[in-house]
């Protein structure tokens, strides 16, 4: 029984051994190495050392613990087995290369395969049109989809601006040698929207804190001649024919509409005034600036978005150099209290102040004029100063100027940007420019401030003035409450209504085409909000704004005794 059960064993571990040699390659040969035919032997387990391929015999070796000597088997060599391997095909811009073959057991190439070259027919074409913009060139193009051939392909400019539907300004030249106080020489070329016109022109900076801003405002005046002696004269706007014009950038606004806008609605006011100063009836804005949206060109480049306006200056209010009259423009050029509260203007003016025009070479009449105005309002009692006002200056036109700058929020213009003009050399109209610091528009275009931030309070029996106080504003509401709410409640009821404040800017902003838009966020990205929603913002500021407003002189109603 034992012998049988042994046997069994024997045969049991035979197995994977037969197995494993029946699988793989053929033992050929047993070798010996340095064995003592001494030494009884201590083998170690057999070790393969060499695999067997195409080209090589396997081996085995085991050693002898013992003696160190060895003993080695060798197997045979495989067969040489070859695969198809698959090429690559060509396509409309890579070569390929056909089917091939190769031993998987030495990795010998024996069929490199066909050298296929780029095959143009593979090419999958699909049209793409690039439209048109003020900026590039469109174009219609045959493109691969595979490898972005263009097979053929038709060019077309950018898109003349002139078919915008706005007036086109052309400056060739250095412009960029300009400043405030230097001009320069260019060539101009107006055209579109009934323009049609070559000429010369001068182009220098325009403005104060606006001057900073990397695309300028420019005052520009048009010749004739290249010497600058004929000026050229035309009327692009039914304002009556001049030279001279601003072009504002609206750097802060990027709807481009409040400076504009806000003037025309001055004037709008003005006409509604029932004793309009006879003197402004016949001028452009009565006394206020208007303006154009046009698009300006250098050096057949677009420039940007600007509006085409009306200097302040005086054409504006139709004034000329002559010695036997009194007239002249008094502006308020800078922030300060001087302006604001109505200090007396020493001899040689103050910084705030600066005489814009004056009919006579002599300008020493017009401080000493203003200053007359200053002392009334600073020491006039309150029964004097409503009866003598309009002798100083035009109460209907303070009072709307006063209504205004509230209703815009225009605090800048509190104590600048403000202009007084006298035709008799006695009595001085207020007026107003430079309005795009409105409609919650921070003075720098940074921000937008809260509604009403720069009302005063009417507190019972005082007004307490949160951002800043205008005397001129302060002796009106001590002295004509009466008269100032019944102008407000006439005027908010036409050209202060929600629905025509909000009128006026759409139109205007729509006046501006989608494509000079876009123009204008590529060409001045750093301008504040212009990549944002700045229209719906400033529509949707303007019943914030006037519910405010309406409250304070609500407020101002009840102080009425």
């Amino acid at each position: 029984m034992k012998k049988f059960i042994s046997l069994l064993l024997c045969v049991v571990f035979m197995i994977p051994s037969f197995s494993a040699c029946s699988t793989g390659p053929k033992m050929v040969e047993t070798l010996s190495e340095n064995l003592d035919s001494a030494c009884s032997h201590s083998f170690s387990k057999w070790e393969k050392t060499v695999e067997s391929t195409c080209t090589k015999q396997g081996r085995q070796e085991r050693t002898c613990k013992d003696c160190g000597g060895k003993e080695i088997r060798l197997y045979e060599t495989l067969p040489h087995t070859e695969e198809v391997v698959k090429g690559k095909p060509a396509t409309c811009h890579t070569t390929g290369v056909g089917d091939g073959k190769k031993c998987t057991v030495c990795g010998e190439i024996t069929d490199s395969g066909v050298f296929l070259p780029i095959d143009e027919s593979l090419h999958q074409f699909e049209e793409i049109t690039v439209e048109p913009t003020l900026l590039i060139s469109g174009s219609t193009k045959e493109i691969c989809t595979i490898c972005g051939f263009n097979k053929n392909g038709e060019n077309q400019g950018p898109i003349d601006p002139t078919l915008l539907g706005l007036p086109v300004l052309n400056f060739d030249g250095s412009y960029r040698s300009a400043t405030k106080s230097k001009p320069v020489t260019v060539k101009a070329t107006v055209k579109g929207d009934g323009l049609n016109f070559t000429c010369y022109a001068t182009l220098k900076w325009q403005g104060n804190t606006s001057i900073k801003f990397d695309k300028k405002n420019y005052t520009v005046k048009f010749y004739k001649d290249e010497d600058l002696t004929d000026k050229y004269k035309f009327d692009p706007f039914g304002w009556g024919k001049e030279n001279e014009y601003c072009l504002k950038a609206n750097w802060i606004d990027a709807t481009q509409a409040r400076n504009v806008v806000n003037a025309r609605l001055w004037g709008q006011i003005c006409a509604k005034r029932k004793n309009l100063d006879p003197n402004l009836k016949e001028l452009p804005n009565y006394g206020a600036i208007d303006g154009y949206p046009v698009l300006v060109y250098m050096n057949g480049e677009f420039h940007g978005m600007y509006t085409m306006n009306i200097p302040k200056d005086k054409w504006m209010f139709d004034m000329k150099n002559d010695e036997t009259k009194r007239q002249a423009i008094l502006m308020g050029a800078q922030w300060g209290e001087s302006s604001r509260l109505f200090e007396e203007i020493p001899k040689g003016l103050s910084f705030q102040w600066e005489i814009e025009h004056c009919s006579t070479e002599n300008e020493d009449w017009v401080r000493e004029s203003f200053n007359r105005v200053i002392r009334f309002l600073n020491t006039a009692d309150d029964e004097t100063f409503k009866r003598d006002i309009d002798k100083y200056i035009d109460k209907e036109a303070s009072i709307d100027f006063m209504i205004f700058v509230y209703t815009i929020g225009g605090w800048d213009n509190y104590g600048k940007n403000i202009l007084y003009a006298t035709f008799d050399g006695k009595k001085w109209i207020p007026s107003v420019y430079d309005l795009d610091t409105s409609w919650g528009l921070y003075w720098d275009g940074t921000k937008y401030e809260e509604p009403g931030i720069g009302l005063p309070v009417a507190n019972k029996t005082q007004f307490v003035f949160k951002k800043a106080e205008n005397k001129l504003f302060t002796r009106l509401l001590d002295t004509h409450k009466t008269e100032i709410v019944a102008r407000y409640n006439e005027l908010r009821a036409t050209v202060l209504s929600d629905k025509h404040l909000k009128e006026e800017f759409s139109s205007f902003i729509g006046g501006f085409p989608l494509l000079a838009q876009m123009a204008e966020e590529e060409t001045w990205p750093e301008i504040p909000f212009i990549k944002n929603d700045h229209d719906k913002q400033l529509l949707d500021y303007i019943p914030k704004q006037m519910a405010e407003v309406d409250e304070f002189f609500r407020d101002v109603s009840k102080m009425i005794r």
